[in-house]
């Protein structure tokens, strides 16, 4: 049986079960901590029961359909019925969706010391955004420059939902500072739920990059979350072995179903 959220604290109690030291599940919780306490059109949330038991959960942000927990025919099903844009699932559910194009990467978790020192070099300091306008745009800025992205017209997008997020402590962005002022480098924890963390994007400016300024920031981030009593996930595709150095390893996969 498949539920849908009533926006009851027990709705929301079973959904952290579910969603318990998952990458997925913190996705789905932080969503729920950012939209869960009324209806809005764009997010929505179900729990899928097995004999009166919780043992799935599925977000809805958008286009985009999360999912976490036990894979079966009837989730399948749903999450054909529902015709996502894009799917974020475990590699181990095994799902296959007909019209949609599958990409995966490995899924890591900080599990070891990291060899690679938490000290910035001189003349170089981090701060914890706030999530106003003037930083994340700068913040975007090196994010479309570092990964090619020609879509500074989705500023906007970006904008509204990290700022959100930021304020209801469901996700975290960080910068690091050069002596002009300029951030050189940008580091963000893009799900944040009580028992685990997702670190999303990490980006350096090129003419910065090689100097150990983005190692030093994912070591003292996520060994930091760590020491607060969760689980810190990366969800990679590439660059594996400096997050190994970082002190995490690969731990499963994950899988991003996209419609062609």
């Amino acid at each position: 049986m498949i539920v849908v959220s009533d926006l009851s604290e027990k709705f929301r109690l079973q959904t952290a079960r579910v969603c318990k030291c998952s990458p997925f599940g913190a996705y789905i919780e932080s969503y729920m901590n950012s939209y869960g306490d009324r209806r809005y059109s764009f997010v929505e949330f179900w729990l899928h029961f097995e004999n009166d038991r919780p043992d799935s959960a599925f977000c809805r942000y958008y286009d985009t359909l999360i999912f976490c927990g036990e894979s079966s025919i009837e989730a399948e099903d749903f999450m054909r019925m529902l015709s996502p844009q894009t799917l974020l699932c475990s590699a181990s559910c095994g799902f296959s969706f007909d019209g949609m194009e599958k990409h995966s990467g490995e899924l890591m978790q900080l599990t070891n010391k990291s060899t690679v020192s938490d000290t910035l070099p001189d003349d170089f300091k981090a701060a914890e955004l706030t999530g106003d306008m003037y930083s994340l745009k700068e913040v975007y800025s090196l994010l479309c420059s570092s990964f090619s992205r020609n879509n500074e017209s989705d500023f906007e997008t970006f904008f509204i939902d990290n700022s959100h997020k930021i304020r209801h402590s469901a996700a975290q962005m960080y910068a690091v500072y050069d002596e002009s002022g300029s951030i050189a480098s940008t580091l963000s924890v893009s799900a944040l739920s009580s028992s685990a963390a997702v670190i999303g994007s990490i980006a350096t400016r090129d003419d910065l990059r090689r100097n150990g300024i983005a190692g030093a920031m994912l070591t003292h981030i996520s060994q930091r979350i760590e020491s607060n009593g969760k689980e810190v996930f990366l969800m990679r595709r590439e660059n594996i072995e400096l997050y190994e150095k970082c002190g995490f390893s690969v731990v499963g996969a994950w899988e991003e179903w996209e419609k062609r």
